[in-house]
């Protein structure tokens, strides 16, 4: 009956940290393993391989994660006593392993930035598990496993846990509005709390606002006194340059008719809206789909990603190390040793 024109204030709820300046920053990280298996088939040849492309699984009491990049293969040394170097960047993340039978390293250096916040997610995710205490095991499409260590697990770094939660406020919104938003390098502080708060917005499903001015709207028939509306108005915010639809507010409100005119049939209608704070409900613009979406966001879901296949739990990595350890033909005697050491890692 009324087509609502109108100004309105929102309540923000501005968060009390600024987890998204965490964006801004580069991290670095280093560990050492005394326990290491080489692959005897699969990295010494891994030098002469085509595909460069490794997949990384961690398995640790801190997640787990996987991390496909292209990582080169480097011998150095003799055969008797070789170390191998295997190094590779995606996405910002460079990633260095230096490998023997004996001891391994693992150094990583993340750049600040990154426009893709599930790509970005999806690495911090990585490197969260990668600091806990478990294994990680590289593998290659043509050469299967090239080596397996042991992680000890070393400090979490705060400020990845920072950046992923900040992450995390920018996916659900993606989540529930189906825009995809490009995170620039440096993220001020205006635009880190409007994501804060139309995150918490959309994890609540409404949000608070208070009317600045009159309601004007066409009414079918003379209204006067004080009467009931029942508006709804579409919410929009630019978030980092990218308009975003929020949603449609759903309310009611206590109005008082100020005056009413006829015009073309119709009556051209004033109301004076309260001044306290009201509670509206928000539709999202994508469907009841949008609920489960940024609920999964929330479980550490990144939406949008093509569909991941699940981890590698350690009981498949013993058995396909077994195999593996089975396969070799070789008669060094070093592969005697790394036999019976993964033998002892995962009994049978």
């Amino acid at each position: 009956m009324v087509a609502p024109t109108f100004e309105y204030a929102t309540e923000r709820e501005v968060p009390s940290v600024s987890p998204w300046q965490a964006a801004m920053d580069d991290h670095e990280w280093a560990t050492r393993s005394t326990d290491v298996d080489i692959a005897p088939l699969g990295l010494p040849t891994g030098e002469h391989r085509r595909e460069y492309r490794v997949r990384v699984d961690v398995e640790t009491d801190r997640g787990q994660a996987e991390l496909e990049l292209p990582l080169s293969v480097e011998r150095i040394g003799d055969n008797g006593g070789a170390t191998y170097r295997v190094s590779g960047t995606q996405y910002r993340l460079t990633l260095t392993f230096e490998l023997d039978h004996k001891q391994g390293q693992v150094h990583w250096h993340l750049e600040s930035g990154g426009r893709d916040a599930a790509g970005r997610a999806a690495v911090l995710d990585f490197l969260v598990a990668m600091s806990g205490t478990g294994s990680l095991v590289l593998w290659d499409p043509e050469h299967g496993a090239l080596a397996r260590m042991s992680l000890s697990g070393n400090v979490l770094d705060d400020a990845l846990l920072d950046e992923r939660r900040f992450l995390t406020d920018v996916l659900a919104i993606e989540a529930w509005s189906g825009r995809k938003l490009p995170v620039p390098d440096i993220v001020d502080d205006e635009q880190g709390e409007l994501v804060a708060t139309m995150a918490h917005w959309i994890r609540q499903r409404k949000m608070r606002i208070r009317f600045t001015g009159e309601i004007a709207g066409l009414a079918t028939t003379p209204l006067q006194d004080d009467v009931e509306l029942r508006l709804h108005e579409f919410v929009d915010h630019k978030v980092f340059g990218v308009w975003v639809r929020l949603g449609r507010l759903n309310y009611r409100v206590r109005v008082t008719v100020i005056d009413s005119r006829p015009e073309r049939e119709m009556w051209r209608t004033r109301f004076r809206a309260p001044e306290n704070w009201l509670t509206a409900t928000i539709t999202p613009p994508r469907g009841p789909t949008s609920y489960r979406e940024v609920l999964a966001v929330d479980t550490g879901g990144i939406p949008r990603l093509a569909a991941p296949r699940t981890t590698r739990r350690r009981e498949t990595a013993r058995q396909s190390a077994l195999e593996l350890v089975e396969s070799w033909h070789l008669d060094d005697p070093q592969d005697d040793m790394i036999r019976d050491e993964i033998r002892r890692q995962w009994p049978t």
